[in-house]
């Protein structure tokens, strides 16, 4: 079910303006918290059998572990949630009114001016590719180690 659909309820419980930022959360929650689960499903379980043979404590197990064989499946995740996040921010701002991009594009919608709903697209297709560049250096600076990372700087040389 689309989650700007339930705009008019959390609308009805939160008020406007704590509405939009609980409903892009949501929104933006869950394909991160699918991809960490899947994540932590996919762990080699031998790679947890030898730090318990080492006789690491679950803290260590975890940092040295699980958190560097998922941090690829949770990147996964954010590559997903940061657009959504964007799509849900633009449309709530458009359907309740406010400040924002999503405001000014329905408003210049209505009295016909095509330049501003054109400036929101670019800006919002800005924001969008800024983020997911972002995203992309971050993930290539925290997973030098992971195959995919290194597969792509040798496409790049």
């Amino acid at each position: 079910m689309p989650k700007v659909s339930f705009l008019p309820i959390f609308i009805l419980w939160f008020g406007y303006d704590l509405s939009k930022i609980l409903l892009t959360t949501v929104a933006a929650v869950f394909p991160i918290v699918a991809a960490t689960h899947a994540g932590v499903a996919g762990v080699d379980r031998s790679l947890l059998w030898v730090g318990q043979n080492l006789k690491m404590r679950e803290g260590r197990i975890f940092l040295r572990i699980v958190l560097p064989a998922i941090l690829p499946q949770i990147f996964n995740g954010l590559q997903i949630a940061f657009p959504v996040g964007l799509i849900v921010v633009v449309v709530t701002e458009m359907l309740t009114g406010g400040r924002g991009v999503g405001t000014v594009m329905m408003m210049g919608a209505r009295f016909g001016d095509s330049p501003a709903v054109f400036a929101g697209l670019v800006l919002v297709a800005a924001l969008g590719l800024a983020s997911l560049k972002g995203l992309a250096a971050i993930r290539a600076r925290l997973l030098r180690w992971h195959q995919e990372t290194r597969a792509a700087e040798m496409a790049a040389a």
